[in-house]
């Protein structure tokens, strides 16, 4: 959070008002009055978060190395934590094996609520491509056969927890900024968003016109970026609006 708020810091943005989706998991599971355990294959940051907003956090130890014995390595998937009610996946650098399969086997032993958050393919930092927690949840839910409830872009339960916690707002005076046809214009198109698209991410002017998607889904506006946005603000007559 702290990043975020560096990074926009001339805009005044509270804090209150960044909502990522972990913040949106603790008002999905308040809404639940959820009061078990949660399984977290993410981030310390986020285990962090869940804790300081009162929920418990199933904190793991390191995992012994389970190569060439797999004896050892069903006696640690069946040492269950009873109490583990919910697996949350989210972007993190130290999702390996052992923790997927307890992720899989909560799911599956405890009839834990399966949920994910950021569910990007690939995180671009830099010029690296880092795999995101999409192909995680994906190997997860085709091996339980559960799908994920989605805290972030796309999925209904985190449309649902904005409406319900952000109070009151017209959909069709609400002004959507994504640059992704797959995530952020059907999302937007879904719950009834004003669509603009800027044109320094995921999507090129080359695909506006060669447009591969439904119909229906096409931004009602388009930019060259974001800061193009402040630039059509500033010249707005507000007297006419």
């Amino acid at each position: 959070m702290d990043l975020y708020l560096q990074k926009m810091k001339d805009f005044e943005i509270a804090k209150e008002e960044v909502i990522r989706p972990v913040v949106a998991l603790t008002w999905y599971l308040k809404q639940l009055n959820f009061d078990q355990e949660i399984y977290v294959a993410g981030s310390t940051t986020i285990k962090k978060e869940l804790s300081d907003a009162g929920f418990k956090v199933a904190y793991d130890e390191v995992s012994p190395v389970c190569e060439g014995n797999v004896p050892n390595l069903l006696k640690l998937l069946s040492d269950l934590r009873p109490d583990v009610k919910a697996v949350y996946i989210d972007f993190g650098f130290n999702i390996d094996f052992m923790i997927l399969q307890k992720c899989i086997a909560y799911i599956m032993k405890n009839q834990a609520l399966f949920i994910v958050g950021m569910l990007d393919p690939v995180v671009f930092f830099s010029e690296f491509h880092l795999i995101g927690a999409k192909k995680f949840a994906k190997i997860i839910e085709e091996i339980t056969g559960v799908e994920p409830k989605l805290m972030s872009k796309g999925g209904k339960e985190f449309a649902q927890v904005l409406k319900d916690n952000l109070g009151p707002f017209d959909a069709k005076r609400t002004l959507f900024i994504g640059d992704s046809c797959v995530t952020d214009m059907p999302f937007a198109t879904e719950n009834g968003f004003q669509k603009l698209m800027p044109l320094t991410g995921l999507t090129r002017e080359e695909d506006l016109k060669n447009w591969k998607f439904d119909e229906r889904i096409k931004p009602d506006y388009v930019v060259d970026n974001v800061g193009d946005l402040s630039t059509i603000i500033a010249n707005l007559d507000l007297n006419k609006l």
